[in-house]
C-alpha cells in the first residue's frame, strides 16, 4: 500500500475521535432532472456513506445539498439519488458502499483515487441499524460502532482490471430506474455479449439478470418502508406498469408489495 493511501487510512481511524457533524438522508424525490458533466449520478440498493477527510466535500441530492467539512459524514439510505461534485485541491473524500462480493471503499482527491475492499459484514448490517436510529445521540453512537469496525477491518486494493467492467458497473447503478435490460447492461462493456456476461457474472458475483433484479427489488422495498405508494416505488424502481411491479414483486414475496410494511416515521431528509 502506498504511503500515502497509508496516511489516508490513519485519516478514517482517527474519525471516531474527531467525528463532526453527522447527516443522514433517509428520503429523495428520485432521479436529478438534469445530469452535469464530471457529477456520476447514482443510487444504492443498499446504505451508504460519504465522509470529508480534509477540505470541503460537495454533495447533491435533486432537493437538497451539502457541504461536508473535514470529518463531517452523510449516511445515505437505500434508494436516495446523490452526487458528488469533482473534487477540488486540497480536498479528500473517502466513501463506503457494497457490491455483492464485498464492501467497496473509495479515497478520491483532486488528481487521483484509491479503491479497497473489505467484507461486506458487519458494516452492512452497521449501516442499516444506523438509518433506522434515532437523531441524536442513538444515530452517532450507530456511526462510532461503524467507524470502529472500520478501523479493525483488513482491506485489500479493489482494482477494475477491465475497463468494460467498470462501464457496465456504472450502467447498473445509473440507469437501473430507466427499465435497464440485460442488453442495456451488457452492450455498455463494447465487448460481445458472451464475453460481456462471463465478464460480469464473474467479477460482480452475480448474473446480469440477478444483478438488475436484486436492486429493484431492494430498491422497492426501501421505498415502499418509507412510505411511497406502489405506483410511484414501481415508476422509481424501472418496472414498466405498476401491475407489472405488482405481479413480479407477489413471485418473489409471496405477497402483494402493499404488505412490504407500514411506513416508518423518520426525520432525515
Amino acid at each position: 500500500m502506498e504511503a500515502s493511501v497509508r496516511q489516508w487510512w490513519r485519516l478514517v481511524d482517527g474519525l471516531g475521535e474527531r467525528l463532526g457533524r453527522v447527516h443522514r438522508w433517509l428520503e429523495g424525490p428520485g432521479a436529478f432532472p438534469k445530469a452535469y458533466a464530471g457529477h456520476l449520478e447514482e443510487f444504492h440498493s443498499v446504505p451508504t456513506i460519504e465522509v470529508c477527510l480534509q477540505g470541503t466535500l460537495r454533495i447533491e441530492k435533486p432537493d437538497a445539498r451539502l457541504n461536508l467539512q473535514a470529518g463531517d459524514l452523510l449516511l445515505i439510505a437505500p434508494g436516495v439519488w446523490h452526487r458528488a461534485t469533482p473534487m477540488q485541491p486540497g480536498s479528500l473524500r473517502f466513501a463506503q458502499g457494497f457490491l455483492p462480493t464485498c464492501s467497496e471503499l473509495l479515497f478520491q482527491a483532486a488528481d487521483r483515487e484509491w479503491k479497497g475492499r473489505v467484507a461486506s459484514e458487519p458494516s452492512r448490517q452497521l449501516m442499516t441499524a444506523a438509518c433506522a436510529a434515532g437523531d441524536g445521540a442513538p444515530l452517532r453512537t450507530r456511526i462510532l460502532a461503524l467507524l470502529r469496525n472500520l478501523a479493525q477491518e483488513s482491506c485489500a486494493e479493489r482494482t477494475f482490471d477491465s475497463p468494460a467492467l467498470e462501464r457496465m458497473v456504472e450502467r447498473l447503478w445509473s440507469r437501473t430506474h430507466l427499465g435497464l435490460t440485460v442488453t442495456d447492461l451488457l452492450q455498455a462493456s463494447g465487448l460481445s455479449r458472451s464475453h460481456a456476461y462471463r465478464l460480469f457474472t464473474g467479477e460482480y458475483g452475480q448474473t446480469p439478470k440477478a444483478a438488475i433484479a436484486a436492486i429493484r427489488f431492494a430498491l422497492a422495498d426501501s421505498l415502499l418502508r418509507t412510505g411511497v405508494p406502489v405506483g410511484e416505488a414501481a415508476r422509481r424502481c424501472g418496472f414498466p406498469s405498476a401491475d407489472t411491479f405488482r405481479r413480479a414483486w407477489r413471485v418473489r414475496h409471496g405477497s402483494p408489495p402493499s404488505a412490504a410494511g407500514a411506513p416508518q416515521a423518520r426525520t432525515g431528509r
